[in-house]
């Protein structure tokens, strides 16, 4: 719209060096300025706007990063807790159940992480 815009205010100017009545012209020169004016608080309200929807997606992004550090810690903890493989079969099973649980809980980390890395 800022070409639209642009385009009024210069069809304005060149209507204003014509042979214009000195009221059309004050009248015409009101006008510009009154779109002009409303053109720029336009434009400061877009970019406050998007400045407050930029502040919003960085903060959801780190809430995202802070609990996907949260999750990666305990993982790391929960790995570090199997230790070497068992001796005994239901030592083995067990071991390989708690692994299954704990990749389920991976994969779906995973549209955490595409998340955050999409943002980036």
């Amino acid at each position: 719209h800022q070409g639209a815009v642009g385009e009024v205010l210069s069809q304005g100017r060149k209507l204003a060096t014509t042979n214009t009545h000195p009221d059309q012209l004050e009248d015409l020169r009101l006008q510009m300025k009154v779109l002009n004016e409303r053109w720029e608080k336009v434009r400061e309200l877009a970019m406050n706007k998007q400045t407050e929807l930029h502040q919003l997606v960085m903060k959801l992004q780190l809430e995202q990063m802070t609990e996907l550090r949260r999750w990666m810690t305990a993982a790391e903890d929960r790995l570090a807790v199997v230790g070497q493989a068992g001796q005994g079969r239901d030592q083995v099973a067990d071991q390989l159940a708690e692994h299954e649980i704990l990749l389920r809980d991976l994969e779906g980390q995973q549209a955490t992480v595409s998340s955050i890395s999409n943002f980036i």
